[in-house]
């Protein structure tokens, strides 16, 4: 090992199911922090053949992390920086997470699948939303100035505590306004049967108020308004009087408008990974997650959504929400969605 060289990994994460997952790493030296943007001032190797290196990023594929397989990363100072030292040091990657080898749950949409899927306000407590419908292989939920909210969920099929939850995504784009719709894909506590809930323990509520103890796990909330950024949002204690909500917002996703991508959360206990076409965007381990999932109630159902916050007729400019403003003659509007898959974490 150099003197004062020092190889440090910037977030270990679990990385997506059936997806090779990026590490980022950095160095320091005198005093100085690494990271080569644009210039290798370090150089980074590995032993393994099965292990891609970019730059300063280690590229991991899936049956690696899931055999448990340690990755050693070496790094070396380039001679320019300092041809007096020897700056070396190396960083092993250690995976403590696998799932499952089959998928818990799967849809690739080549039908409208309602032992899966339920629409509109049987399947949520949302009672003015509507439903989806399937077109060419994709759930789309598609707005209108006369149906501009939109919701399906698993809420009467398949609900589920920890693991990777991931679907393949095609955005609204941007007209002649921004298309001011918020499109989402989340996890939720089942407010169909709220008797049942207890995602985390409110101690300043009683047991059997449900919905105070209720979660939800925001995977994206996406509008074309926000450009190429989206956000990652969690809530806890419920709606009302408790409710508490972390997260972050203007996440860079590039292109997002354009083509499909995919968006993914890995909810292991104690801790939440959010990923946009596999690399790793947000990580949130404070507190609401700690502990949650841990009692029975605590699973969750998995939601799409699309909808327009207040209705586009009442104003004679068009709809204007916490997410912008929508033109009339941008109508309808399309989030459409290729699969979706989840994986329960290996036991």
């Amino acid at each position: 090992m150099g003197e004062n060289f020092r190889l440090r990994l910037k977030e270990m994460h679990p990385g997506v199911a059936d997806m090779d997952a990026v590490y980022e790493f950095f160095c320091e030296y005198g005093g100085r922090v690494i990271e080569n943007c644009g210039n290798p001032l370090f150089y980074l190797y590995t032993d393994d053949s099965d292990i891609k290196i970019n730059g300063n990023e280690v590229i991991v594929p899936y049956f690696v992390r899931q055999e448990g397989r340690e990755v050693t990363v070496h790094a070396e100072l380039n001679d320019y920086m300092d041809k007096s030292r020897d700056g070396y040091d190396s960083y092993t990657l250690k995976f403590n997470t696998a799932f499952g080898n089959e998928p818990s749950f799967f849809d690739d949409f080549e039908a409208f699948d309602h032992n899966k899927w339920s629409g509109g306000e049987e399947g949520w407590e949302y009672r003015s939303y509507k439903g989806g419908f399937v077109d060419n292989g994709d759930m789309v939920l598609r707005m209108t100035v006369d149906e501009p909210r939109h919701v399906v969920t698993t809420a009467k099929s398949f609900q589920q505590t920890y693991g990777c939850f991931s679907a393949h995504m095609k955005f609204p784009g941007y007209k002649n306004s921004p298309c001011a719709c918020n499109c989402a894909f989340w996890l939720c506590s089942n407010v169909l049967t709220p008797e049942k809930i207890m995602f985390n323990r409110n101690p300043e509520s009683d047991a059997s108020f449900g919905k105070d103890h209720a979660g939800e796990i925001d995977i994206i909330e996406y509008s074309p308004a926000f450009g190429d950024f989206g956000t990652a949002t969690f809530h806890y204690h419920g709606w009302g009087s408790y409710h508490i909500q972390r997260g972050k917002g203007e996440i860079p996703m590039h292109s997002i408008r354009e083509g499909y991508h995919t968006v993914s959360l890995v909810w292991e206990p104690d801790a939440l990974y959010w990923y946009y076409d596999g690399r790793l965007t947000h990580v949130y381990k404070g507190d609401g997650i700690i502990g949650a999932g841990k009692e029975r109630g605590g699973d969750m159902v998995v939601l799409l959504q699309a909808c327009m916050h207040m209705n586009p007729k009442k104003e004679d400019k068009g709809d204007k929400s916490w997410v912008g403003r929508t033109l009339m003659q941008d109508f309808p509007m399309e989030f459409r969605t290729d699969w979706v898959k989840v994986h329960a974490l290996k036991k």
